[in-house]
């Protein structure tokens, strides 16, 4: 598979009740300075009209869908924009990647697996390609570390 993110565009929805204060924004963020002009953000709490975001998904290249773990789970917004998305539109989208960054509250970031796989069985039934995800531990603490630079510190590699 091609490396979409180097110029096509890519649809990347928050799905943090926090906004623009979430540490799920954040990442998004880090993720925007890596693909310059060519991203649409979307915030999930602003509850978008579902035939909009259809046609965002449908001119996109790839989705990257940020989120915070609630018990060990997809945050209500989200489930809710998947289960309407599946209900209105499954079957309708061809092999559109779409990836994860999750964060969590605790240290060890195996507890963001359930909520990746919940994101792919969602993949698969909607026709979705399920590129993968990345579950980010330690709490409050890397969202606290805007300033350091991503190739220093906590935040290298």
């Amino acid at each position: 598979m091609r490396k979409v993110w180097e110029k096509d565009m890519i649809l990347l929805l928050n799905g943090s009740l926090r906004k623009s204060k979430s540490n799920s924004n954040h990442f998004l963020n880090l993720l925007k300075t890596q693909l310059k002009d060519s991203y649409e953000s979307v915030q999930l709490y602003q509850r978008k009209d579902l035939n909009v975001m259809k046609d965002l998904l449908q001119k996109a290249d790839a989705c990257v869908i940020g989120m915070p773990v609630y018990v060990d789970g997809v945050p209500a917004q989200v489930m809710e924009f998947m289960e309407q998305m599946y209900l209105r539109y499954q079957g309708q989208f061809a092999q559109l990647p779409v990836y994860v960054i999750t964060n969590l509250g605790f240290y060890e970031s195996e507890q963001g697996n359930v909520l990746l796989e919940i994101v792919k069985n969602w993949c698969s039934k909607m026709g979705f390609f399920y590129g993968g995800g990345l579950a980010i531990g330690a709490g409050e603490m890397l969202g606290t570390l805007k300033k350091v630079p991503l190739d220093q510190g906590p935040n290298n590699n």
